[in-house]
């Protein structure tokens, strides 16, 4: 993906909606200013309206379901990136020829961009603060 500074390596994901619990954004905004973007407590910010893409340097979370299906047990944290897809889901994702449908929890993306659909946040609250800002 080209950038203002440059090309990053990103992994693209196309979905049809997403909803996120006690939604938590933040991004450097300058001169040590981190800007912030919260949900009310307790509520669901929802993407919907058409295909939402996004381009995600980093993804995290615990596996829930996948192809509707529910994880029996917990497998532990996984995180892709454009480098590093576990290997499993590597030769899955290889192995079916139409789009693979998983569900995550808890969590935490490092975008790089998004596109698409229309975002509702319940008690949205903007704010700016001094914070050290962790970009990783």
């Amino acid at each position: 993906m080209r950038t203002p500074t440059g090309s990053k390596r990103v992994l693209k994901f196309v979905v049809d909606s997403v909803d996120i619990d006690n939604l938590d954004m933040s991004t450097l905004q300058g001169n040590g200013v981190t800007f912030h973007v919260q949900g009310a407590p307790g509520s669901t910010s929802t993407m919907r309206g058409g295909a939402v893409t996004m381009y995600v340097e980093r993804l995290s979370g615990h596996l829930s379901k996948v192809l509707g299906l529910p994880i029996p047990i917990d497998l532990g944290e996984i995180t892709l990136t454009p480098d590093t897809l576990p290997r499993w889901l590597y030769d899955l994702i290889g192995s079916i020829p139409i789009p693979l449908d998983l569900e995550l929890t808890g969590v935490t993306a490092k975008q790089a961009g998004q596109f698409g659909g229309t975002l509702h946040i319940p008690g949205m609250h903007l704010f700016n603060d001094d914070a050290p800002y962790s970009n990783e």
